[in-house]
């Protein structure tokens, strides 16, 4: 018969405490398997060897959250039944058989709510500790100088304003723990001096925050604001300074004069939700128009400055370019007729905001309108998607007077550039030579860390080209897995403990038995 503890033993040394070890390893390691980093900067040219490989600004992008709380939990307490077993022996005593088999399911029913009571308490700690394990070891090993989280916060905005601030706590003091929000006051001006942009999140309003357009009110915007920042405000990050003995270039025409523009990125937090109309209350929208009109008028004539937008609600795309088709849901009359729901901005309010970017009508130097100038980070669309928006122009290589902005992926622009180049070497496109491509911009739909996406995370470089004199924006992405990855580690870790402190003290009590019943040598020759 085969003992006891050598089995277990060898179970425990041979499947579980190998198990443990590689699991936990891969867990808090994952960015080291999956090689995660921020994108190196790429050289272009002479004074792009001499700079370090590492982006001065490097933007770890969370998006979706979503932390939940005790909604479901009431609900739950709601459905609990008024019977209790302790009426099964009064029913019993007074042999009332209706009353105990009452009495008897209700029992039941209780026992099962207060499963399900406990699952999801279980459940909603055991996210927060997830979302907060995705944040606190990307953190630890990229390292990022600012860090967003891309909307949706939290998981519903129908609640009070004690649950809310309960969950604005779990934010700051378990998920994303040692974070700031950003300080800007109700006019959109930060405090950019002194402030150590590593500590502070900033974060972007979302649906689930403060609803949709036909639902949101002052008092959730005021209370998101005073928690979480202020929903719309722009500042300014300035690159490092130039090498020595750096002399601006000058333009693409040989009469053109020199842009000695200095270089600077606009980091611009804006809250979409107010764009689209009819609103429940539409002096909530004048924030975010005003922040509009001021990075338009601000908008310079130069590739020398960047814009880095960050939204929650993603532009206009036609169907089948991402997961979510454009769609738009209204009350009804009876409740304001305002935006229920919408999977996008609208197209008009997508040029609007694509004109933050693109260089003045009329523009002739078709070198400038070529250069990259921003990038448009959102979220809502959980899966996430990467696409880009060029002006597709009815006169190519032309000055820009007409045509319209076009999307397509991300990952089919390559194509486009290339037929675009043969196109231009054959004369088809007027100046431009192998260079040409259209005018447009980057937009990344930041896939969601919930544990169902994989733990997502966005990381994004941002640097300014010296060759090129102008922006340059790469982006990647880092995933954990799904959040029973994380559970099933833990339960293995916890599995592992108690079998090493079983085993180890069986070892240790049966090694002390035999001692004890060990003789003597000198007393078994006496």
């Amino acid at each position: 018969m085969v003992s006891l503890k050598p089995l277990l033993t060898a179970v425990y040394l041979s499947i579980v405490l190998p198990l443990a070890v590689i699991s936990s390893t891969y867990l808090f390691l994952y960015p080291l398997w999956h090689q995660c980093s921020f994108p190196d900067v790429i050289p272009s040219g002479p004074i792009g060897t001499t700079q370090l490989k590492l982006a001065p600004f490097r933007l770890l992008t969370l998006a979706d959250p979503q932390i939940e709380g005790d909604t479901r939990l009431i609900r739950i307490k709601l459905r609990m039944p008024a019977g209790s077993w302790r009426d099964i022996p009064d029913a019993l005593k007074a042999k009332d058989w209706a009353r105990l088999r009452k009495v008897t399911g209700e029992t039941l029913d209780r026992a099962v709510l207060w499963g399900m009571y406990t699952q999801k308490w279980v459940d909603i700690w055991g996210n927060d500790l997830y979302l907060a394990h995705v944040f606190r070891t990307m953190y630890w090993w990229t390292k990022p100088s600012h860090v967003t989280v891309l909307g949706d916060l939290l998981s519903s905005h129908w609640i009070g304003d004690e649950e809310f601030y309960r969950r604005a706590g779990r934010f700051y003091n378990v998920i994303f723990r040692g974070m700031e929000k950003v300080e800007a006051d109700e006019n959109g001006v930060v405090k950019v001096e002194g402030v150590d942009w590593s500590k502070k999140v900033m974060n972007v309003v979302g649906n689930h925050d403060v609803g949709y357009g036909g639902d949101m009110t002052k008092e959730r915007i005021a209370r998101f604001s005073d928690a979480f920042g202020n929903p719309n405000y722009i500042w300014e990050w300035n690159p490092p300074t130039p090498p020595v003995n750096f002399t601006y270039p000058l333009g693409s025409d040989e009469d053109a004069e020199m842009d000695s523009t200095p270089p600077v990125l606009r980091i611009m937090v804006l809250n979409s939700l107010t764009l689209d109309k009819p609103l429940w209350d539409s002096s909530l929208a004048d924030p975010s128009y005003d922040l509009i009109n001021h990075s338009l008028k601000t908008k310079l004539l130069s590739p020398h400055q960047g814009t880095l937008l960050l939204t929650h609600i993603p532009f206009y795309k036609p169907v089948g370019v991402c997961t979510d088709g454009p769609s738009f849901d209204y009350y009804t009359p009876n409740f304001g007729s305002g935006v229920k729901s919408q999977n996008h901005l609208s197209d008009t309010n997508t040029q609007l905001l694509l004109g933050i970017f693109s260089m003045p009508s009329g523009t002739t130097d078709m070198s400038l309108r070529r250069k990259a100038k921003g990038l448009v980070m959102t979220g809502h669309d959980h899966p996430g998607c990467d696409v880009w928006h060029y002006w597709a122009e009815q006169n190519p290589g032309e000055p820009q007077t007409s045509g319209d902005w076009s999307v397509l992926e991300f990952a089919n622009k390559p194509h486009m550039d290339e037929g675009l180049r043969r196109a231009a070497a054959r004369g088809a496109l007027g100046d431009g030579g192998e260079d040409y491509t259209f005018e447009g911009v980057r937009e990344i739909t930041v896939r969601s860390m919930m544990g169902e996406f994989g733990g997502n995370a966005g990381l994004l470089s941002v640097w300014f080209d010296w060759d090129r004199m102008e922006w340059r924006f790469e982006y990647g992405t880092c995933e954990l897995g799904v959040q029973h990855l994380w559970w099933g580690t833990y339960i293995t870790l916890f599995i592992a403990v108690i079998g090493a402190v079983v085993l180890g003290g069986w070892h240790l009590v049966g090694a002390a038995l035999c001692r004890k019943k060990e003789v003597p040598a000198e007393k078994k020759t006496q």
